[in-house]
């Protein structure tokens, strides 16, 4: 087990190379050392896997360590990560560990892991890899047991056929995307039990090879079936999910791809407006268009670095009642827990049009218009990331021109857009995003930045430069 799987947020990585399938039983010891060391008196791991290839031979090795450890293993089967969460909000279990990787590709695989509803990232996971290098385990008196929980996934559908009444028998065209991931499993028996008969699933088998398109519903390329679909069906709107279905992106009746800041503010015209004084959190790589938008309706903003279980902490820090990423992570505070559910927000935008009587065309443009690029991903060594932030970082701290935010790599605002490069958490790369008042200024920051860039990243830069 190489020390690049112990991420920022969970423990993730090529699977055979960098997670080791066979190290995952001592892995799983140092896990439960740290949960014991954070509650000593509890007994029950709630554990959910999604459909990929290597989720089931991870789950065995789960099982045995947390066996062998004299503690219950609580197997909610395969299922939605917000399907765990639900779990873990609603005190089923002291502990949970949902294998998944998200919207990595079909060779990843990982592990995220929660203490009651909180989420274990940061300098928490470094201790893990600490214990797992010291072969660190909890003590053992008695062999636990292995008791199933598929249920939940029943109880977790409910809910939402329950909180969502308003829906049944919709007659709205509808096209959802599921990308062979585990979100099928739960969509096709809501469209089934809301009485949908005007909406249309692509791709709910599950298989972990993804042999449709990668599970990341934010890439352009990943949607062309959907939006395909969308157009030749007419229907109202596209929604697709992601690998472990946290998130989710939509398409438009025109076939446009809205991603988080045009979907954050749509979902912020459905807060009461008493309860939106609380305040929203968005994360350090979204539009200033929100900015201007929540300071025109008196709603604060508290900008926090990337990462879901960031946002929650800052969304429970100051009580605030929605949150947002770029990537199409949403946590909704009124009406539910706080998590990011990708499947509980695309019910909410169905009612959102349904009761606006608008297209979600027209919802979208509550966004102010900012000249905005895709957000890049470049390939980049995790052995280099860092040089290349602290040049980054040398080269604009002095600079008067600018203003540096470094709560999450660095992001430079001129008087006429912004840039933000940061190395990402979950894969080697680094995440760039440029926004600006005109397509001209736009192409300015862009350059500035890839010039910089250049010398350590020549061929990426080449291609983005070409964009």
């Amino acid at each position: 087990m190489t020390d690049s799987v112990f991420r920022e947020y969970d423990i993730r990585g090529i699977v055979g190379s960098e997670l080791i399938v066979s190290d995952v039983y001592q892995l799983c010891k140092a896990i439960l050392y740290y949960f014991l060391q954070k509650n000593e008196h509890g007994k029950t791991i709630l554990i959910g896997r999604d459909g990929r290839r290597s989720s089931d031979e991870i789950f065995t090795h789960l099982c045995k360590a947390v066996i062998d450890s004299g503690l219950e293993v609580m197997d909610a089967g395969v299922i939605p990560s917000p399907v765990l969460y639900f779990g873990m909000y609603n005190r089923y279990a002291d502990f949970g560990l949902m294998i998944t990787a998200s919207h990595n590709p079909a060779d990843y695989n990982g592990i995220k892991m929660l203490v009651g509803t909180h989420s274990v990232y940061g300098q928490e996971i470094r201790n893990i890899r600490t214990y797992f290098h010291e072969k660190k385990q909890p003590l053992t008196k008695n062999n636990g047991k292995k008791n199933d929980f598929s249920l939940l996934k029943k109880t977790y559908i409910d809910f939402l056929l329950q909180h969502f009444s308003s829906l049944s028998g919709l007659t709205l065209p509808i096209v959802f995307d599921c990308a062979h991931a585990v979100a099928g499993s739960i969509i096709k028996e809501l469209v089934k039990q809301f009485h949908w008969n005007n909406c249309t699933v692509l791709f709910d088998t599950i298989d972990g090879s993804f042999p449709a398109h990668e599970a990341d519903p934010t890439v352009e390329k990943n949607m062309q079936d959907l939006k395909k679909t969308v157009l030749e069906k007419k229907a109202a709107i596209g929604i697709g999910f992601d690998g472990d279905a946290d998130r989710m992106a939509a398409v438009t009746e025109a076939g446009q791809l809205l991603l988080g800041d045009t979907l954050l503010a749509v979902f912020s015209q459905t807060i009461d407006p008493t309860l939106k004084k609380r305040g929203i959190v968005i994360n350090v790589t979204m539009s200033d268009g929100l900015h201007e938008l929540f300071a025109k309706q008196q709603v604060p903003v508290f900008v926090s670095p990337t990462g879901h279980a960031i946002i929650k902490q800052y969304m429970d820090n100051h009580d605030a009642v929605l949150g947002g990423e770029g990537s199409c992570h949403f946590f909704f505070k009124d009406r539910y827990f706080g998590y990011d559910d990708g499947i509980y927000a695309a019910l909410r935008l169905l009612e959102t049009v349904v009761q606006s009587h608008k297209k979600i065309s027209e919802l979208a443009t509550i966004l102010p218009k900012r000249m905005s690029s895709k957000e890049y991903r470049i390939p980049c060594p995790d052995t280099i990331k860092n040089s290349i932030m602290d040049m980054l970082r040398k080269t604009f701290q002095h600079d008067k021109n600018v203003t540096c935010l470094f709560i999450d790599g660095i992001r430079i605002t001129y008087p006429f857009g912004w840039a933000i490069i940061r190395p990402a958490n979950t894969q080697p790369v680094l995440s760039m995003r440029f926004e600006a008042h005109t397509n001209e200024t736009l192409m300015d920051i862009k350059h500035i930045f890839l010039t910089l860039l250049q010398p350590f990243l020549h061929d990426s830069i080449t291609i983005i430069a070409n964009e």
